[in-house]
């Protein structure tokens, strides 16, 4: 499988194996970076990693992706609906799955309404037929998500370099696909200094919302490398598309202002 890997090429996490678990291993977890895409009838799902911490081998595991009317915090899944799923196979304790993306998937939309969006980590409660799978671990996505009646996205963005043609010098970058859309953002600070900022998740009906998540201490431009940090973040964006090639963003202190791609 090209995803496992064996947890001892993680010192940090070398101890866990000397811990006493119970008989099902429910101490398997969700790790790095995760994130989750969708479309009118597709989602993606992708995990850095999947760990069993436990000292049994896991019974099969799930990828699913949920939506709910509040944060999901554990237990029953009765107020969700369940959109897509992904199987994986039994995880044997310290080794875990690296890198997971799941590619796309059937999608199954909920009623018409606001949601926040989660992807639970489930595992087998019992290998014989018709035993459901119950969640060991989750990760709620924010901010919340609308889903209408007549699917999930009904424009496909432009991809490439968006601008204000009024306002040379900050550029909006915008890569779609699987139903998630990624800005990057180059702006400055208050005193002049450059800043970036990158935000990301689906296209709801028309509209875009996330978080400006600021990054900053990167790799100057002749330096050896350095990792940039994100360094909390500087409010919410939203784009509202009218059409593939024009939209209205709006960003903190309430500024508001019309992008098209840039003609080169």
């Amino acid at each position: 499988n090209q995803f496992l890997r064996r947890i001892c090429a993680i010192p940090a996490l070398v101890f866990v194996a000397c811990v006493a678990m119970p008989a099902f291993a429910t101490n398997v977890k969700l790790g790095g970076i995760i994130s989750a895409g969708y479309d009118d009838d597709t989602a993606e799902m992708a995990v850095g990693q999947i760990l069993n911490l436990d000292s049994v081998t896991s019974a099969g595991l799930r990828l699913e992706l949920w939506a709910f009317p509040a944060p999901y915090a554990g237990g029953s899944t009765a107020t969700g609906f369940q959109l897509a799923t992904y199987s994986l196979a039994a995880l044997h304790p310290g080794y875990y799955y690296q890198d997971v993306v799941t590619g796309s998937l059937p999608l199954t939309p909920p009623p018409a309404g606001k949601y926040i969006l989660s992807i639970l980590l489930t595992e087998h409660s019992d290998p014989s037929a018709g035993a459901p799978y119950v969640p060991v671990d989750h990760f709620n996505f924010e901010p919340t998500y609308t889903f209408t009646d007549n699917g999930a996205s009904t424009v496909t963005p432009h991809v490439g370099l968006w601008w204000n043609p009024s306002e040379s010098g900050s550029g909006y970058a915008l890569d779609y696909k699987h139903g998630t859309l990624v800005v990057t953002v180059y702006s400055y600070t208050v005193d002049g200094g450059p800043q970036w900022y990158i935000a990301s998740g689906p296209i709801v009906g028309k509209t875009f919302t996330a978080t400006l998540n600021k990054v900053t201490g990167g790799q100057c431009i002749a330096c050896a490398y350095k990792a940039p940090t994100l360094a909390g973040n500087d409010g919410t964006m939203t784009i509202t598309f009218t059409s593939s090639t024009a939209a209205t963003m709006t960003l903190p202190g309430n500024r508001t202002l019309s992008i098209v791609p840039q003609d080169f």
